[in-house]
C-alpha cells in the first residue's frame, strides 16, 4: 500500500513467466529460484532486515497459488497466513539487471511432493519496509502482525507464472537404420 508514509515499490520481473525448472530426484532437492530487480525508486536500505543476518533483505513476502484452483499452494501449516516470508539474495555474476532472487523449496508447498510437474503456479512478491513495528522471527509472524504493518509493505508485484518439469531425456538415433538408440539425461 504505497502512500504518504511509504514509497516502497514492488520488485520488477523481466517477463510474466519464469523459466521452467527441473523437478529434483526427491522433494528435498526441488527448489526454484525467482530472479527480479529493484525499482529505481527503491534502495536496499529501504528494505527490512535482521541486523544479524548476511542476507540483503529479510521479510520478503511471497504468495503462490495453483493456477488450476486459484487456492494457495503454500504449506499452510508452515505459513498459516498464506504468505511466505523469506530472505532476498544477490547473484553478482548474473549479466542481466535481475540479480536479486528468492528461493522456493518444495517443502514450502502443500502436499507431500511439493511442486507438481506440468502444473502452473502464480507467484507474486512484495517487500517489507525497514519501518516495520517489530521484527519477529519469521516462524512467529501472525495475521495480527501483518495487519499492524500494512502501511509498511509495497504493493504486490505483477503475477509471474512458474512451471516445474520432469528431468528431460533425449533419445538419439544413429544415422542409419541399423544403429541402436541411446538415451541421455540432461543435467
Amino acid at each position: 500500500m504505497a502512500g504518504l508514509g511509504n514509497n516502497l515499490y514492488p520488485p520488477i520481473f523481466k517477463k510474466a513467466y519464469a523459466p521452467a525448472f527441473v523437478l529434483g530426484n526427491s522433494s528435498e532437492n526441488s527448489e526454484c529460484r525467482i530472479y527480479f530487480s529493484l525499482s529505481v525508486y527503491n534502495s536496499l536500505s529501504d528494505l527490512a532486515k535482521y541486523e544479524s543476518t548476511n542476507s540483503i533483505a529479510d521479510f520478503v513476502q511471497v504468495s503462490i497459488q495453483s493456477q488450476n484452483s486459484n487456492y494457495s499452494a503454500l504449506n499452510l501449516e508452515k505459513y498459516p497466513t498464506g504468505i511466505m516470508f523469506t530472505d532476498m539474495k544477490y547473484e553478482s555474476t548474473r549479466a542481466s539487471d535481475d540479480k536479486y532472487y528468492i528461493t522456493i523449496a518444495a517443502s514450502d508447498l502443500a502436499g507431500t511432493t511439493g511442486f507438481n510437474p506440468g502444473e502452473y503456479y502464480k507467484l507474486q512478491i512484495r517487500f517489507t519496509s525497514r519501518n516495520i513495528t517489530s521484527k519477529p522471527a519469521i516462524k512467529e509472524i501472525k495475521e495480527a502482525w501483518i495487519n499492524d504493518n500494512l502501511q509498511n509493505f509495497s504493493e504486490w508485484s505483477q503475477v509471474v507464472l512458474l512451471k516445474c518439469i520432469q528431468q528431460p531425456k533425449l533419445k538419439l538415433r544413429g544415422f542409419n537404420k541399423d544403429s541402436e538408440e541411446r538415451t541421455f539425461s540432461l543435467k
